[in-house]
């Protein structure tokens, strides 16, 4: 048997493992520190110029790499709503007197809470809650945050599958257009825009005449789309008339804000036509609802309006819970055939 207790002859190796501890004792060797503990020396104290010289670098190392992540994503509108949210997240923090780079377990689900206090929509909580958690990941992974993910078991905001935009029904579109046919200029074209090919409110400011070509199918557009890719938009001969008329909407505006600038067009148009709180998105979940109720396929749809997926096509349809287009009417007649 190898190794420290080795019996002797007729003694078992519990024996001799109890002999040697009887022996260790007995020198003192039981209980005994191996290595001595030599405490460390005292540590020199910071004086404040020093404590704000690491501050300063540690603060710029943090907005170089968030600098750095926000670059990295390719949509605009993506670095634009991940800042914000990153912002929101920071001044709620200081608020609250809170670290926004180190919080403490639960900070997240208590500022979440707190967003759906103030009406903050789910959408809106999900998106910062992702945002939030994807710069804290960044700056774990560059060394810059040891707080690691505030919304560790925090619930996912759960997103509604219709989407909390007002409809329009058809009489409402069709009096918006008279409105914008009456105040002349380039209302009509505007609406036309966003009602006939749904676009977004940016998208729509961006068909000037400098973005129209021709195709075998008609004139078209050329616009950036959500995730800044290149769209061609079909421009149908209602379109153009209104525009050799009227003008296209932004045709000559030198504002950066074309979705502000669209949003308060669309505004007027509002109010003349009786209809406050008018968004030019309204416009947008209205074609997909008649274009899915005229029978267009869902795919066609989905690609029209350059949805990544067919779910958030179908959150604009407002006809999908409609009693009359259950199913259950097509199965019915099959399953219980007329006598």
């Amino acid at each position: 048997m190898s190794g420290r207790f080795v019996p002797e002859p007729g003694q078992s190796y519990a024996g001799a493992r109890q002999q040697d501890y009887r022996r260790r004792k007995a020198a003192g060797e039981v209980g005994r520190v191996p290595v001595a503990f030599v405490p460390p020396p005292p540590a020199v104290p910071l004086d404040d110029d020093e404590r704000w010289s690491i501050v300063h670098r540690h603060s710029e190392l943090v907005h170089a790499c968030l600098a750095g992540w926000l670059l990295s994503l390719q949509s605009p509108h993506t670095r634009r709503a991940y800042r914000q949210a990153w912002q929101a997240w920071c001044r709620w923090c200081q608020d609250n007197g809170e670290s926004w780079l180190e919080p403490r377990r639960g900070l997240g689900g208590v500022w979440l809470a707190s967003q759906e206090a103030a009406g903050v929509s789910a959408a809106t909580r999900k998106l910062r809650m992702s945002a939030v958690r994807a710069a804290m990941v960044e700056l774990t992974l560059e060394g810059l945050s040891v707080g690691g993910d505030p919304f560790q078991r925090c619930r996912t905001p759960k997103v509604p599958k219709q989407s909390a935009t007002i409809p329009l029904c058809d009489d409402e579109v069709h009096r918006a257009l008279e409105a914008a046919t009456v105040l002349g200029g380039r209302f009509r074209t505007l609406i036309l825009l966003l009602g006939v090919d749904g676009l977004r409110a940016s998208e729509a400011g961006q068909v000037v005449k400098g973005t129209v070509r021709r195709s075998p199918w008609g004139p078209v557009a050329q616009v950036v789309r959500k995730g800044g890719e290149v769209g061609l938009v079909p421009l149908p001969p209602v379109v153009v008339e209104a525009a050799e008329l009227d003008g296209w909407p932004l045709e000559g505006w030198s504002g950066r804000n074309i979705g502000g600038r669209v949003a308060y067009m669309v505004k007027v148009v509002g109010d003349a036509a009786g209809l406050p709180g008018l968004h030019p998105h309204q416009f947008r979940h209205w074609h997909v609802t008649v274009a899915l109720r005229e029978g267009a396929p869902l795919e066609r749809v989905q690609d029209s309006m350059d949805h990544a997926s067919p779910v958030t096509t179908q959150a604009y349809n407002r006809a999908r819970n409609v009693v009359e287009n259950h199913t259950g009417f097509l199965v019915a007649g099959i399953m219980v055939p007329a006598v």
